[in-house]
């Protein structure tokens, strides 16, 4: 159960993935005009990737953190499929619904960037290497893991780009939002049988990076006091009373 409720995340994300890069990079919009060509979007979601392990580990934990992403990323798909029917609402929406719009596909990445490096990292937890029949399932599990994510990325080429341009760009946002909820319940369900392996006493890895940066300064000034010192006493000078020596 702890490992179906881990890898299952992964297909929802590949799908919004996949689906939202082409809302981006392609030719048209939601609203049939060319978009602007910018991968802003995949850059912020993969900025926001190397600051959720400093928080999962030195903050909230992994479990924690893949669970406010998810909930972030959730939103983020609410008020995408919420932003295409805006100009139903108001004919003079347009710069509006156009933020609006912006600003949900941020939020999603933002979520996506919390959860994303947390997933696999908490499903690994999960095996104890040191149990060779664990271990052979450790293996098993990333390989679902890929299935996972490459069966996403195929769903969301063929299935929902087609919704999208024959259907509505609502039901193109709103699938995926629903399939999202679907799968933080799947892992929601799990978490009794879920291993924490992280402890409070124990330091981060981030922490301990830290120290290792901050010794390595210590003993360069170290290292240049003594050398300034070694040079300051082979350059003592010599006194005519010492010619004896």
């Amino acid at each position: 159960m702890a490992t179906i409720g881990v890898s299952g995340s992964e297909s929802p994300e590949s799908i919004q993935t996949s689906l939202l890069n082409v809302v981006v990079e392609g030719f048209v919009d939601y609203r049939g005009l060319p978009t602007y060509r910018s991968n802003s979007w995949g850059w912020t979601s993969a900025s926001f990737i190397l600051v959720s392990p400093f928080i999962a580990d030195s903050c909230l934990g992994r479990y924690r953190t893949i669970v406010v992403g998810c909930v972030i990323c959730i939103l983020g798909l609410g008020l995408l499929t919420l932003s295409t029917t805006i100009s139903s609402f108001s004919a003079s929406s347009g710069p509006f619904q156009v933020v609006f719009f912006f600003f949900s596909l941020y939020l999603v990445a933002f979520g996506q960037g919390g959860y994303k490096p947390c997933v696999q990292a908490f499903g690994a937890d999960q095996f104890d290497e040191r149990d060779p029949k664990e271990s052979i399932d450790k293996n098993s599990f990333f390989n679902w893991w890929y299935f996972s994510m490459c069966s996403g990325i195929l769903v969301a080429r063929l299935i929902l780009i087609y919704i999208q341009d024959n259907l509505n760009w609502t039901f193109g946002f709103g699938i995926p939002c629903i399939v999202m909820v679907i799968a933080l319940f799947i892992f929601l369900l799990g978490s009794k049988t879920y291993r924490y392996s992280i402890k409070v006493e124990e330091k981060s890895a981030f922490q301990r990076i830290r120290q290792v940066f901050v010794a390595t300064i210590r003993n360069w000034r170290s290292s240049s006091a003594i050398a300034l010192e070694e040079e300051a006493c082979q350059s003592l000078p010599h006194h005519s009373s010492d010619q004896f020596i």
